[in-house]
């Protein structure tokens, strides 16, 4: 897996933990269009719940994407399965926290790159 797939691999994960926590509209099994993320991201209210998922947004997005290009010089496969939701993707991230409390002082995004990581390998060791 390229680099750039990786990091836009690890910025799609982020996103959907994103989504979950947005009002009703942006919830659990939706994809935010360029529309949504005007709407969000467009208006020049700096206090309002908009504000905070763009902002929220943008910092997940830009954390996923520092993740992937780390991980691009490692071969480590992710292969999710088709039907990963926020609500898997939350718990593996909350295995991993409570399987390794010796990593909580780490970087959230590195915490769940390496928990998405173990929880979803390739079965044959592949990118």
């Amino acid at each position: 897996m390229t680099g750039i797939r990786k990091a836009i691999v690890a910025g799609g994960l982020t996103l959907s933990f994103v989504l979950a926590w947005g009002p009703s509209g942006y919830g659990e099994g939706s994809l935010l269009a360029g529309t949504d993320l005007d709407e969000l991201c467009g208006g020049q209210d700096t206090h309002s719940d908009r504000d905070l998922l763009c902002n929220t947004y943008v910092h997940g997005f830009l954390d996923g994407f520092n993740t992937g290009a780390s991980l691009a010089t490692l071969r480590l496969g992710y292969c999710p399965p088709k039907n990963l939701t926020v609500a898997i993707g939350r718990l593996a991230i909350a295995k991993y926290l409570r399987d390794h409390p010796t990593e909580l002082g780490l970087d959230a995004g590195t915490i769940a790159a390496r928990a998405v990581l173990s929880a979803f390998p390739c079965p044959d060791g592949s990118n």
